[in-house]
């Protein structure tokens, strides 16, 4: 469904889009993939501890970090639902990732599926107790999303 918000990220990954096609096209798809599967986990870091850094990793618990989720939550205008917040647990479900959609249409879907793999080792920058459990993907095919961050004893 080509909307606002995918309009808005389509401009947005526009140039993202043409620097992997290039890289592909000139390094072949599986070298590519590796080297920007790499940049996506030292991004995806960086802006999921980005506000934080002022914590050691230790202090940067569920609570802490549930801020940033709701950040995420908001720019994604009523697609992740927040089913649950708290010092244990955060429970999301993704109803539609529009990355994912993008990065489809241009031919590129392997994209939308390092950008979920990339989550886990974020996760991990975070805090290295913080573990994300995800049983289905938009982007592998299942009819939703879920994201479930706990911290490990």
């Amino acid at each position: 469904m080509e909307d606002e918000l995918f309009k808005q990220m389509e401009k947005e990954l526009e140039l993202p889009i043409a620097i992997v096609k290039e890289m592909i096209s000139s390094l072949g798809r599986e070298k590519a993939l590796e080297i920007i599967l790499r940049a996506y986990i030292r991004y995806q870091s960086a802006r999921l501890t980005k506000g934080m850094e002022h914590l050691p990793p230790e202090k940067r618990d569920l609570t802490v970090y549930g801020k940033k989720v709701k950040e995420i939550v908001d720019s994604y205008k009523g697609n992740i639902e927040i089913l649950e917040a708290s010092a244990r647990t955060i429970r999301l479900k993704v109803k539609r990732c529009v990355p994912f959609e993008v990065f489809k249409k241009h031919g590129i879907p392997e994209m939308g599926l390092m950008f979920c793999e990339c989550d886990f080792e974020a996760t991990r920058a975070i805090n290295p107790k913080m573990k994300l459990i995800r049983t289905k993907t938009l982007s592998g095919g299942d009819d939703e999303c879920n994201h479930v961050w706990v911290m490990e004893e």
